[in-house]
Protein backbone atom coordinates (compact mmCIF):
# COMPACT_ATOMS: atom_id res chain seq x y z
CA UNK A 1 0.00 0.00 0.00
CA UNK A 2 1.68 3.53 -0.79
CA UNK A 3 1.68 6.32 1.29
CA UNK A 4 -0.91 8.36 -0.63
CA UNK A 5 -3.48 5.54 -0.49
CA UNK A 6 -2.85 5.05 3.67
CA UNK A 7 -3.19 8.22 4.21
CA UNK A 8 -6.72 8.29 2.21
CA UNK A 9 -7.41 4.91 3.76
CA UNK A 10 -7.29 6.98 7.12
CA UNK A 11 -9.02 9.66 6.30
CA UNK A 12 -11.97 7.60 4.98
CA UNK A 13 -11.80 5.73 8.41
CA UNK A 14 -11.72 9.10 10.63
CA UNK A 15 -14.59 10.32 9.08
CA UNK A 16 -16.64 7.18 9.51
CA UNK A 17 -16.08 7.25 13.36
CA UNK A 18 -16.45 11.03 13.91
CA UNK A 19 -14.92 12.84 16.46
CA UNK A 20 -17.49 13.05 19.36
CA UNK A 21 -15.99 11.90 22.86
CA UNK A 22 -18.06 9.49 24.64
CA UNK A 23 -19.29 10.46 28.02
CA UNK A 24 -20.35 13.97 29.55
CA UNK A 25 -20.00 16.91 26.70
CA UNK A 26 -20.94 19.96 28.99
CA UNK A 27 -22.57 21.30 32.01
CA UNK A 28 -25.47 18.87 32.91
CA UNK A 29 -29.54 20.72 32.85
CA UNK A 30 -29.93 22.49 36.10
CA UNK A 31 -33.17 20.65 37.85
CA UNK A 32 -34.29 21.99 40.76
CA UNK A 33 -35.36 19.72 43.68
CA UNK A 34 -38.40 17.81 43.35
CA UNK A 35 -39.10 18.73 39.92
CA UNK A 36 -36.56 16.14 38.06
CA UNK A 37 -37.96 13.88 35.24
CA UNK A 38 -35.44 11.28 33.78
CA UNK A 39 -34.90 10.10 30.33
CA UNK A 40 -32.86 7.10 29.42
CA UNK A 41 -31.26 7.22 25.97
CA UNK A 42 -30.69 3.84 24.49
CA UNK A 43 -28.22 2.79 21.96
CA UNK A 44 -28.44 -0.72 21.37
CA UNK A 45 -26.10 -2.45 18.41
CA UNK A 46 -27.44 -2.93 15.27
CA UNK A 47 -24.48 -2.55 13.14
CA UNK A 48 -24.91 0.63 11.20
CA UNK A 49 -22.57 3.71 12.60
CA UNK A 50 -20.96 1.06 15.65
CA UNK A 51 -18.18 2.89 15.35
CA UNK A 52 -19.24 6.51 16.11
CA UNK A 53 -19.86 8.40 19.54
CA UNK A 54 -23.61 10.19 18.78
CA UNK A 55 -24.13 13.69 20.86
CA UNK A 56 -27.45 13.55 22.83
CA UNK A 57 -29.73 16.19 22.89
CA UNK A 58 -31.90 18.06 25.65
CA UNK A 59 -33.65 21.00 24.25
CA UNK A 60 -31.00 21.47 21.26
CA UNK A 61 -27.64 21.02 23.88
CA UNK A 62 -25.38 18.30 23.09
CA UNK A 63 -24.61 16.65 26.52
CA UNK A 64 -23.67 13.14 25.98
CA UNK A 65 -21.49 11.39 24.04
CA UNK A 66 -23.21 7.72 23.38
CA UNK A 67 -21.18 4.65 21.39
CA UNK A 68 -23.03 2.11 20.36
CA UNK A 69 -23.86 -0.38 22.59
CA UNK A 70 -24.99 1.80 25.84
CA UNK A 71 -27.52 3.21 27.42
CA UNK A 72 -27.58 6.35 29.84
CA UNK A 73 -29.74 8.13 32.22
CA UNK A 74 -30.05 11.61 32.62
CA UNK A 75 -32.21 13.85 35.18
CA UNK A 76 -33.89 16.60 33.64
CA UNK A 77 -36.00 19.93 34.55
CA UNK A 78 -39.84 18.31 34.32
CA UNK A 79 -42.14 20.01 31.35
CA UNK A 80 -42.27 19.63 27.66
CA UNK A 81 -38.66 19.29 26.67
CA UNK A 82 -37.26 17.93 23.19
CA UNK A 83 -34.86 14.99 22.99
CA UNK A 84 -32.87 13.58 20.57
CA UNK A 85 -29.70 12.97 19.23
CA UNK A 86 -27.06 14.63 16.02
CA UNK A 87 -25.94 12.21 13.07
CA UNK A 88 -23.59 13.12 11.06
CA UNK A 89 -22.34 11.41 7.58
CA UNK A 90 -19.83 12.54 4.78
CA UNK A 91 -23.01 14.68 3.56
CA UNK A 92 -25.15 16.08 6.02
CA UNK A 93 -25.96 16.29 9.38
CA UNK A 94 -29.56 15.21 10.88
CA UNK A 95 -31.03 15.87 14.45
CA UNK A 96 -33.62 13.23 14.91
CA UNK A 97 -35.84 14.93 17.91
CA UNK A 98 -38.71 13.59 20.18
CA UNK A 99 -40.59 15.59 22.51
CA UNK A 100 -41.76 14.57 25.68
CA UNK A 101 -43.88 15.94 28.28
CA UNK A 102 -42.52 14.82 31.34
CA UNK A 103 -43.80 14.52 35.20
CA UNK A 104 -41.43 15.00 38.08
CA UNK A 105 -40.04 12.05 39.19
CA UNK A 106 -41.11 9.65 36.25
CA UNK A 107 -38.98 8.03 33.25
CA UNK A 108 -38.88 8.12 29.87
CA UNK A 109 -36.98 6.47 27.73
CA UNK A 110 -36.36 6.45 24.34
CA UNK A 111 -34.11 4.73 21.08
CA UNK A 112 -31.79 5.89 18.84
CA UNK A 113 -31.48 3.94 15.82
CA UNK A 114 -29.26 4.62 12.46
CA UNK A 115 -30.41 2.52 9.65
CA UNK A 116 -29.43 2.45 6.39
CA UNK A 117 -32.34 4.63 5.52
CA UNK A 118 -31.31 7.25 8.27
CA UNK A 119 -31.20 7.74 12.22
CA UNK A 120 -34.64 7.93 13.98
CA UNK A 121 -35.68 8.10 17.31
CA UNK A 122 -38.01 6.20 19.35
CA UNK A 123 -39.97 6.84 21.80
CA UNK A 124 -40.56 3.81 24.26
CA UNK A 125 -42.41 2.13 27.30
CA UNK A 126 -40.69 0.79 30.11
CA UNK A 127 -41.53 -2.72 29.16
CA UNK A 128 -40.44 -2.02 25.30
CA UNK A 129 -37.35 -0.85 26.91
CA UNK A 130 -35.88 -3.04 29.66
CA UNK A 131 -35.33 -6.15 27.13
CA UNK A 132 -33.09 -3.69 25.14
CA UNK A 133 -31.67 -2.45 28.70
CA UNK A 134 -30.64 -6.04 29.23
CA UNK A 135 -28.93 -6.67 26.14
CA UNK A 136 -26.38 -3.65 26.62
CA UNK A 137 -23.39 -5.11 27.50
CA UNK A 138 -22.02 -1.43 28.66
CA UNK A 139 -24.75 0.62 30.74
CA UNK A 140 -23.80 3.58 32.06
CA UNK A 141 -24.76 5.05 35.51
CA UNK A 142 -26.60 8.56 35.20
CA UNK A 143 -23.94 11.23 35.42
CA UNK A 144 -26.46 13.20 37.19
CA UNK A 145 -27.03 11.62 39.89
CA UNK A 146 -24.70 12.72 42.76
CA UNK A 147 -25.42 11.26 45.67
CA UNK A 148 -24.38 7.74 44.35
CA UNK A 149 -21.25 8.64 43.00
CA UNK A 150 -19.27 7.08 46.10
CA UNK A 151 -16.45 8.30 48.28
CA UNK A 152 -14.04 8.46 45.29
CA UNK A 153 -15.30 10.55 41.89
CA UNK A 154 -13.47 10.81 39.38
CA UNK A 155 -12.64 14.98 38.29
CA UNK A 156 -15.18 14.45 35.52
CA UNK A 157 -17.99 13.79 37.69
CA UNK A 158 -17.28 15.75 40.68
CA UNK A 159 -17.18 18.79 38.15
CA UNK A 160 -20.82 17.85 37.24
CA UNK A 161 -21.77 18.24 40.61
CA UNK A 162 -20.89 21.81 41.34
Amino acid sequence: MTRRSMALAVLIVLSLVGCTPSGPLGPAPVVEAGKAAQVVFIRASRGQGWARTIPVTIDGVEVYGLKNDQYVALKIPAGERIVGYVADDLVETIRPTVTLHTEPGQTYYVEMVLTPGGPQIFRLSERQAQPLMQEINDPIKSYMDCKKLGPNPTPQQRNLCR
